[in-house]
């Protein structure tokens, strides 16, 4: 895989590992399971380095596109197609579970975090530079 694809992807491991890890420190919500969906879900690589540095196996649905499928649960549950929540549970088979190996993303994570902060003031700097060459 191309360098500037894996960095992209890699950007979604390592956002979702910041949201994991900032609901971890300001909630008191107990995080039992890891479930994805939509797009995005469907890339292995993505879904594995996801794995990887929550450390946590990660569940992904047989239809990835879930905002429409539970738009339908709701509807089918308001005109009485489905009696209960149970019902839509079985449904939500999840097709694959990417287990969590030990790996060097740790080292990655950082890095990216590292190259975050460095890039922070880019804009402001960039701002002031054009303002100037502006007078």
């Amino acid at each position: 895989m191309p360098t500037d694809i894996v960095s992209l992807y890699s950007c979604y491991s390592f956002s979702n590992k910041q949201l994991y890890e900032t609901i971890l420190r300001e909630t008191s919500i107990p995080i039992t399971k890891i479930r994805v969906d939509g797009g995005v879900s469907s890339n292995d690589f993505v879904m594995q380095m996801t794995a990887d540095l929550f450390g946590r196996k990660v569940a992904r649905p047989q239809h990835y596109e879930m905002s429409s499928l539970g738009a339908a649960f709701v509807a089918g549950l308001g005109i009485g197609f489905w009696r209960t929540r149970e019902e839509l549970k079985k449904l939500a088979e999840h097709r694959r579970i990417v287990l969590a190996p030990k790996s060097i993303q740790g080292r990655r994570l950082q890095d990216w975090e590292r190259a975050l902060r460095r890039s922070m003031n880019w804009y402001q700097a960039l701002t002031r530079m054009h303002t100037t060459r502006r007078s």
